[in-house]
């Protein structure tokens, strides 16, 4: 394979909250103390990751301001995944907002990106993709080419390999230390980083230097899903004969979830006389398995597949819908976790016997490479 492209998402959870309602402009996204990812208007105002909610309301009451939902994160990158599929059947995600493909169809890939307004990069290798991905502008693409290869490195940003798992303090200290480029960070040996930085430093000297060829790209495989479908013996037109079918279908759907829930609904028709596309997707808010929320699903998708009411009406062949996103319900014995009033006034107590010595876990990136890098230490505040 010459080239390599990455697709990726900026600020991932603010872009899903945008791509489902595009009315909303400035996003916030957080954990219900900090902020967990903002929309790209809000990053050029000055609101980075990290900060305190209740600062960020001050400073931008009028975004909009939504809880982070890794089910619904999840849901919406499972969907994406699948569309990308269709234009670049070779895919592998390398974490939630970044996947790297084959880029097989290009001028369909090109479309996808504008549509989304996701970030494009083309190289001869998948970090390199990564890299350039970075430097492109939403909806745009940043191509690298072999002979602009050491050119590129050498203007590159260090605080993108933050994208690659490295812990952001090192990346802060190797700017403090001049290494402000990849390229002057790759041309620290193994011994300086891991002198510097232990076994983190390793793995940051194997990501500069990777050894041999990119493994090969693998074929998507869709995640699990269920599906129902039916088949008209002769072409229907009249919603009395095909509105049932469809209430049939979502029933036996909702059916074929047994204890899951599902998050996407997605619906397929096939016919003559249909002009827009024959597929229609929705990603729910929350998780469900109520089959009468589905039926007003299916029904609005259906109603949307059709042509305008002026032309002759299509007659229906086929209909399947397909329900994905799956979950599994919170455990029943999910009250053996809930906070004891006991224990946090013990904690209370020792924060007020050693100030400012007392920490609690605070989750940054629930998809970070390794655990550690995904957790941030601070002070305890009773």
């Amino acid at each position: 394979m010459e080239e390599t492209a990455a697709l990726l998402i900026a600020s991932y959870s603010a872009w899903v909250r945008r791509w489902i309602d595009p009315t909303e402009r400035s996003v916030c996204i957080h954990d219900g103390r900090r902020v967990h990812a903002v929309s790209d208007d809000l990053a050029l105002r000055g609101i980075v990751v990290g900060e305190l909610l209740a600062r960020v309301r001050e400073l931008v009451p009028d975004a909009s301001f939504h809880r982070h939902d890794p089910h619904l994160d999840a849901a919406v990158w499972e969907d994406l995944l699948t569309v990308l599929a269709e234009v670049a059947p070779r895919l592998r995600a390398a974490a939630q907002g970044c996947v790297v493909l084959e880029p097989w169809d290009m001028p369909a890939l090109k479309l996808l990106n504008e549509t989304f307004g996701t970030r494009l990069g083309i190289a001869r290798t998948s970090f390199l993709a990564r890299l350039a991905a970075q430097s492109a502008k939403p909806g745009a693409i940043h191509s690298v080419a072999r002979r602009d290869e050491e050119r590129f490195l050498c203007t590159d940003p260090v605080r993108h390999l933050a994208a690659f798992g490295i812990d952001p303090a090192i990346v802060d200290r190797l700017a403090l230390f001049g290494l402000t480029t990849v390229k002057r960070a790759a041309s620290l040996s193994r011994r300086h980083l891991a002198a510097q930085f232990g076994t983190a430093g390793e793995g940051l000297f194997d990501l500069l230097h990777p050894h041999g060829p990119d493994p090969p790209i693998p074929i998507h495989q869709s995640p699990p899903a269920v599906t129902a479908a039916f088949a008209f013996n002769d072409p229907v037109s009249e919603p009395g004969e095909i509105l049932p079918i469809l209430d049939r279908i979502v029933a036996e759907a909702v059916q074929g979830l047994g204890a899951r829930r599902a998050q996407i609904l997605t619906l397929r028709i096939e016919g003559i006389g249909l002009e827009r596309s024959d597929a229609a997707r929705r990603v729910l808010k929350l998780p469900t398995a109520h089959a009468g929320h589905f039926r007003t699903v299916a029904r609005t998708l259906f109603d949307g597949l059709l042509p305008p009411c002026s032309g002759p009406a299509p007659r229906i062949l086929s209909i399947v819908l397909t329900l994905g996103g799956l979950t599994w319900p919170d455990g029943i014995q999910g009250g053996l976790f809930d906070n004891r009033p006991a224990l946090a006034n013990a904690v209370r107590t020792l924060n007020r016997r050693y100030p400012g010595r007392l920490l609690r876990a605070s989750i940054t990136d629930m998809h970070a490479y390794l655990p550690e890098c995904g957790v941030r230490y601070e002070p305890y505040n009773a």
